[in-house]
């Protein structure tokens, strides 16, 4: 499990790099914070997971904080969203004139 926290994001960023979407790089961002939250939430209630971890050492107060990082890493993703599609319809309506060179 802790194995595709850490190599999950590798693989979103080389397809991230090729599709150069901004709903795609949205959805990425959102289904690993998703896979995050899961990946926490697995380890806090089946304590047996822990103990079968070979190169990772995890205790009570580690996962705590993991939580506390999923459930941030969770909201900023939502405000993303919410802010992308709010940007999007602000700047298609209306061109950028203030930055633009006289």
């Amino acid at each position: 499990m802790i194995n595709l926290v850490l190599i999950l994001p590798l693989i979103f960023c080389i397809i991230m790099l090729i599709a150069k979407n901004k709903i795609a790089n949205g959805i990425f961002i959102f289904i690993y914070a998703l896979i995050h939250m899961f990946v926490g939430l697995t380890y806090f209630f089946n304590h047996d997971l822990i103990k079968n971890l070979q190169h990772f050492s995890l205790n009570a107060s580690n996962i705590v904080f993991y939580l506390i990082l999923s459930v941030i890493f969770l909201a900023v993703a939502l405000y993303n969203v919410g802010y992308s599609r709010i940007l999007s319809t602000e700047f298609s309506d209306k061109k950028m004139t203030r930055y633009s060179a006289m």
